[in-house]
């Protein structure tokens, strides 16, 4: 680069240092690569949807089943174990399911869900059952909205 002084002589050549300007790069280069997130892989839902006309009773396995209830009225949670209404408390799930999962631990495990259930409910739910064990989660049917 060429560039002139102000008194006018020619011939004097500024350099810039090239050293310092390296420097900079690397340590821009270092704060790029140390402040990068990687972002996370989502999770698998080990659950099954059931399919859309077949009767999910035709087939008898030997393993027991755990329905898990969940309506909404007058929006207020009510849980359903078995039919055993157990308030409406996600604890009391987390609760039941761990009795249950020492009692059957190999049981199968049924959510069904009104149409009206926050989808809020619906993932605590899931979220429940994976965290004691259960491997064997499906949702039930649709139901008709009234």
């Amino acid at each position: 680069m060429n560039l002139s002084s102000g008194d006018g002589g020619e011939g004097e050549r500024i350099e810039l240092n090239m050293t310092s300007m390296i420097d900079c790069v690397f340590l821009l280069l270092i704060f790029f690569v140390m402040t990068m997130k990687f972002p996370k892989v989502e999770g698998r839902l080990p659950a099954h949807l059931p399919r859309q006309g077949r009767a999910s009773s035709t087939k008898k396995e030997k393993t027991e089943e755990i329905v898990i209830g969940l309506e909404y009225p007058n929006k207020a949670l009510i849980i359903l174990v078995n039919g055993a209404n157990i308030g409406g408390r996600m604890d009391a799930l987390r609760t039941k399911l761990f009795l249950l999962r020492r009692q059957i631990p190999d049981a199968k495990v049924t959510i069904d869900g009104a149409p009206d259930v926050p989808y809020e409910y619906i993932v605590r739910t899931l979220n429940a059952c994976a965290k004691f064990g259960f491997k064997k989660v499906q949702f039930a049917e649709p139901r008709e909205q009234v």
